[in-house]
C-alpha cells in the first residue's frame, strides 16, 4: 500500500507534453530566449525572481508565481489572467482563491514540477480544489490515490451512515413505496423529510399521517412533476429552507404504462437524471449536514431481466442501473461525497402495479404473462421500505440491490465485459 506521505507523479501517457519553446511572460526578460519547464521555472519561483503575479490564499498567505506557469495547467488561471491581456482589458497579476495555503501549495508544485505530495488527510480538499481551479492533471492524480486506496479501504463505508438527525427528500414520497419510505427512515431517527409529489391530496393525506405519528414539523410537502427542473430544484430549496441541510434523495417517482412511452422515459429517466445532478452536483454535495450523503435511485427487477410485456418501461430500469453505477464510481465519490446505489424491487404492492397488464402497448404482448401471473409473489411497500433503509446505511457506493419474493435483498453484481470474453473463450 502507497505510504501516506509518498509523492504520487503524474504518468507518463497522462502528463502533459511541455515542449521546450519560447514563453513570453510580460516581464519576461528577452535576453534568456528558451527556458527549459520545469527546472528553470521552479528555481526562479523558490527564489522569487521573474515572477509577475500573486496568489492570495484564503488563510492570508501569498505565492509569488509566473503566471504564464499557472497557466498552463489551468483553464481557470488562464482565463484570469492571459485572456485579460488578450481582451485588451486592465492586466491581473493577482487572484484570490478559496482554499488554504496547504492545499494550494499542491497545485503550484504540480504546476512547476508535474508532480504533488498527496495524502490520505489532504486528498479531499486537493481534489476539491482541482476541481473548482480546472488543474486537470491534479484530479487525475487524486482520483488514481483514491482508486489505489480503495483496494485496501472502502472508503464510502468506512463508517455507517447514521440516519439520526439527517434530511430526506423524497420523489413520489406521498403514497405507496415513497410514503413508506419516509416512515421508515423517520423511525430510524431523520430529522425532517420532504415528500415531493405531483399529487397534492394524497400529499395533505401524508402530513397528517406523519404528524401524528411522529409529531408537527417532521416533513414538508412540496407538489412537483419531476421532469420540470424549475420545480425539482425548488423542492430542494424549500428542504435546505426548512430544515437547514438535505443529507439523502430517493428518486422514487415513476410511472409503468408504456402507452404513454414518451411520458414514462421523462419520468422515469429525465426525472433521475435531474435530481441526481441537483444533488451531486450542488445541493447535497454543499448542504449535508455529515461527511456523507446519499442518493438511491430506484429502479426494478425489469431493469435485470428483460420484460417481454413492457420493453420500454423495462427499458428505462435499465438506463437507471447504467446511470447509477455510472456514478457510483470512487471517482465521483471523491467529488462529491455522495454515495450512489439502487434498489430493483420485484412485484409490490402498489397503485402503479394494479392492472398492469392493460399498461402494455399491445394485448398480444400479454399473453405468455397471463400463464404465470398466478405464481407472482407480492410483497408489501413497508418490506421494501425497511430493506431500503437499511441499504441506505451499508450499500456501497454503485451497487445495485434486487429486494424480491420476500427474501432479503442481495447485491446484483457487474461482470465487465473483458471478464464474459474470457468466461466465454474458457467455456469453449
Amino acid at each position: 500500500m502507497r505510504s501516506s506521505s509518498s509523492v504520487i507523479k503524474l504518468p507518463k501517457n497522462l502528463r502533459k507534453k511541455i515542449k521546450e519553446k519560447e514563453r513570453k511572460c510580460v516581464c519576461f526578460p528577452q535576453h534568456l530566449g528558451t527556458v527549459e519547464i520545469p527546472m528553470v521555472w521552479s528555481e526562479f519561483r523558490l527564489n522569487s525572481q521573474l515572477c509577475d503575479g500573486v496568489i492570495v490564499c484564503e488563510d492570508g498567505v501569498q505565492f509569488r508565481i509566473h503566471r504564464v506557469i499557472l497557466s498552463a495547467v489551468s483553464a481557470y488561471f488562464k482565463a484570469h489572467f492571459t485572456n485579460s491581456l488578450n481582451g485588451g482589458f486592465p492586466e491581473n497579476t493577482e487572484a484570490k482563491v478559496s482554499v488554504s495555503s496547504d492545499i494550494f501549495k499542491n497545485i503550484l508544485d504540480f504546476a512547476y514540477t508535474g508532480c504533488c505530495n498527496i495524502e490520505a488527510n489532504n486528498v479531499e480538499h486537493l481534489l476539491k480544489a482541482a476541481d473548482q481551479y480546472d488543474v486537470l492533471g491534479v484530479i487525475q492524480l487524486c482520483c488514481r490515490y483514491v482508486l489505489d486506496l480503495s483496494q485496501f479501504v472502502d472508503l464510502s463505508c468506512a463508517n455507517m451512515f447514521e440516519i439520526k438527525g439527517k434530511v430526506a427528500l423524497i420523489t413520489g414520497g406521498a403514497s405507496g413505496i415513497g410514503f413508506q419510505y419516509a416512515v421508515e427512515l423517520l423511525n430510524n431517527g431523520l430529522k425532517g423529510v420532504t415528500l415531493a409529489d405531483i399529487n397534492e391530496e394524497f400529499g395533505e393525506i401524508a402530513l397528517q399521517d406523519i404528524s401524528q405519528k411522529f409529531g408537527d414539523g417532521k416533513a414538508i410537502f412540496v407538489k412537483v412533476d419531476v421532469t420540470n427542473q424549475k420545480q425539482f430544484e425548488d423542492a430542494f430549496k424549500k428542504t435546505v429552507e426548512k430544515f437547514e441541510n438535505i443529507d439523502i434523495l430517493i428518486n422514487n417517482a415513476g410511472i409503468l404504462d408504456d402507452r404513454i412511452w414518451e411520458t414514462e422515459i421523462d419520468i422515469n429517466i429525465k426525472g433521475t437524471v435531474t435530481g441526481t445532478l441537483l444533488a451531486i452536483q450542488n445541493y447535497i454535495h454543499k448542504h449535508k449536514s455529515g461527511p456523507e450523503g446519499v442518493i438511491v435511485n430506484i429502479s426494478s427487477v425489469a431493469g435485470v431481466d428483460p420484460a417481454p410485456i413492457l420493453p420500454i418501461y423495462c427499458a428505462t430500469k435499465y438506463a437507471i442501473i447504467g446511470f447509477t453505477r455510472s456514478f457510483g464510481t470512487e471517482m465521483h465519490y471523491a467529488l462529491s461525497n455522495v454515495r450512489v446505489f439502487a434498489i430493483c424491487p420485484g412485484f409490490t404492492d402498489t397503485p402503479l402495479m394494479t392492472n398492469f397488464e392493460v399498461k402494455s402497448l399491445k394485448p398480444e404482448y400479454t399473453t405468455s404473462f397471463k400463464k404465470v401471473k398466478h405464481l407472482v409473489v407480492y410483497q408489501q411497500p413497508a418490506d421494501i421500505a425497511r430493506h431500503a433503509v437499511e441499504l441506505i446505511k451499508t450499500a456501497p457506493q454503485g451497487s445495485i440491490w434486487v429486494i424480491d419474493s420476500k427474501e432479503p435483498p442481495y447485491e446484483y453484481s457487474h461482470i465487465p465485459r473483458q471478464k464474459v470474453k474470457e468466461l466465454t473463450a474458457n467455456s469453449n
